[in-house]
């Protein structure tokens, strides 16, 4: 595809990623954006994971083809990705797999947010952490990378 540092860097960014904005387009060019959770990210595609077929999952049915971005504004760096995206099913092969990442992923990101509400002093506040399950898998294959960084004076 391009440049195997430049891929190789925005994979490990993505993987640190836990939600992105995912914009696309209904068949009047309507734009729409939603936030999906990475669920993992390699050097071929990066796979969202979507707990609703809403209209996401219409947009993308018409038109597979997404970018979005990813960045860090303490590093000021980030990655514009370009993609088109396979829709994976409940009855599609990669489902069962990109399920069991899920449960390990989901276990971690409520373990996360228990630790950080306690370091934060909030115990007592009520815990919305959502037992959602997966609908749909977006796995985007990976077609280009740019590298997006602030530009000094």
């Amino acid at each position: 595809m391009q440049n195997s540092h430049l891929v190789k860097a925005a994979i490990q960014f993505l993987d640190r990623q836990r939600f992105i904005a995912v914009p696309t387009a209904n068949a009047r060019n309507e734009p729409h954006a939603s936030i999906k959770m990475v669920l993992f990210a390699t050097d071929a595609y990066v796979v969202l994971m979507d707990y609703i077929l809403g209209t996401t999952y219409e947009n993308l049915s018409r038109n597979p083809y997404v970018s979005f971005s990813a960045y860090d504004t303490e590093a000021l760096k980030g990655y514009h990705i370009y993609g088109e995206v396979a829709i994976i099913h409940g009855d599609a092969k990669d489902f069962k797999r990109f399920v069991r990442i899920w449960d390990d992923q989901h276990v971690h990101l409520i373990a996360d947010k228990v630790i950080e509400r306690l370091r934060e002093g909030r115990v007592s506040d009520e815990m919305r952490i959502a037992l959602v399950e997966p609908t749909v898998f977006y796995k985007v294959n990976l077609q280009e990378i740019e590298e997006i960084q602030a530009v000094q004076r």
